[in-house]
């Protein structure tokens, strides 16, 4: 029995239920006539059927949302989605890819700049299935997407960016199989990725500020997508810190620090009563509303599982620049103490000195032109510089798992 379905843009061809091809095509746009058309002498065809296909009438939704795709098979998906570019279908209460390119279907009414999203997924049959977030373009274009990717007999768990019209592979690390639920966080540009509550790939990106709709992207024919959840995420109101100043972070697990820290670059979470890097690269966080010259802050540190971690002062830049920073660095399986420099072009080491440990009570005392580096109340490096005269103070660190915990901060 051979079956051709057009529903839109999506076509499908069946034959004694299997899918043998699938396209996707705007170029007829309908409606027209259906019939049978014959190639050469000798074909026959019997028993011919025909039903007319009604897309559902699109329905807005507002997060937080939940679909588990049980309404029945469909051609079409749901009132709640529409479909953006691609061929997909509800088969058996799970979405399914039907053609070889690129399917992606969007939440209706949906637009949100933070967000978490997560379904179960599948592409030990497929090639590619990911999640969606700040998707603000036509077809195929300008979004961030994570998912998961079938390399071979492996799989990879990765998360990329549309913009300025190219695709861009911004992180990718192991998975341990290719179905389970799979969970997107998008906070500012904290860009996570995890597997079954596990951490798999994660990074910092800031091409795409948001709003935008979220969403299922898939790449190739038959992966596999269900149970979709999505929530807005909503960042603390800003609090404006005050001299003395001190957190101990013993609150609940947070994408957010609090309202008393801006997290204008990397990725941190609240996590176990600590700040958390959860990548390789840098993330800093920074008090919110303080701005000054003299000042005396610590933490409690700790870079066995990271790189670096430190106190950053007269923070005046943008990303990773323009700042004092005092800390610990692991190198290999020994640790130093620095004080290094950035006047907005480059990196300098003011001070350097071995130390024993890589954690404890760090603290950083940046007064006039002096710089002091202290380590569970014994002082370890000095240094003396002018290039800065002000500007925020805050954390940095880099590599992942670094972690700081019971801050404190008095201008001096």
């Amino acid at each position: 029995v051979l079956r051709f379905e057009v529903a839109g843009s999506s076509l499908t061809l069946l034959f004694n239920g299997m899918r043998v091809a699938g396209a996707f095509d705007r170029v007829i746009g309908g409606p027209g006539a259906v019939g049978i058309r014959f190639t050469g002498s000798g074909g026959s065809i019997d028993n011919y059927a025909e039903t007319s296909l009604t897309a559902p009438t699109p329905i807005p939704v507002t997060l937080p949302y939940r679909d588990t795709f049980s309404g029945g098979d469909s051609p079409f998906v749901p009132a709640t989605w529409s479909k953006r570019v691609g061929n997909v279908a509800i088969t058996t209460g799970v979405v399914v890819s039907r053609f070889s390119g690129v399917s992606i279907m969007a939440l209706n009414g949906v637009t949100t700049r933070d967000s978490s999203a997560q379904a179960f997924v599948n592409v030990v049959s497929g090639k590619l299935v990911t999640l969606v977030a700040r998707y603000t373009g036509g077809g195929d274009n300008r979004m961030y997407c994570a998912g998961l990717v079938r390399s071979g007999t492996s799989f990879l768990g990765r998360i990329w960016v549309h913009a300025g019209g190219r695709w861009t592979l911004l992180a990718s690390g192991s998975a341990p199989g290719g179905s389970g639920t799979l969970r997107f966080d998008v906070v500012g540009t904290a860009l996570t990725l995890l597997l079954n509550d596990v951490r798999i790939a994660a990074t910092s990106n800031g091409a795409i500020t948001g709003p935008g709709a979220v969403g299922i992207r898939f790449s190739g024919s038959s992966g596999v997508a269900d149970d979709y959840q999505a929530v807005a995420l909503v960042p603390p109101t800003p609090t404006v810190v005050t001299s003395p100043f001190g957190d101990d972070f013993i609150r609940p697990d947070s994408p957010y620090i609090s309202g008393f820290w801006r997290q204008p670059f990397g990725n941190l979470v609240l996590q176990d009563d600590s700040v958390v890097s959860q990548f390789d690269g840098v993330s800093i966080a920074t008090l919110t509303g303080v701005s000054t010259r003299n000042s005396t802050a610590e933490a409690v540190i700790n870079v066995n599982s990271g790189s670096f971690a430190g106190l950053v002062a007269r923070y005046s830049g943008c990303g990773d620049r323009r700042m004092y920073v005092a800390g610990l660095q692991r190198v290999g399986e020994a640790f130093v103490a620095r004080i290094w420099l950035n006047d907005g072009c480059r990196w300098r080491v003011l001070a350097s000195g071995p130390v024993a440990v890589g954690s404890g009570r760090v603290r950083f005392d940046c007064i006039g032109s002096t710089l002091t580096l202290w380590l569970n109340g014994n002082p370890l490096v000095t240094a003396r510089d002018r290039t800065l005269t002000g500007g925020a103070v805050g954390l940095r660190l880099v590599g992942e798992n670094t972690r700081a915990d019971a801050y404190a901060f008095e201008q001096r």
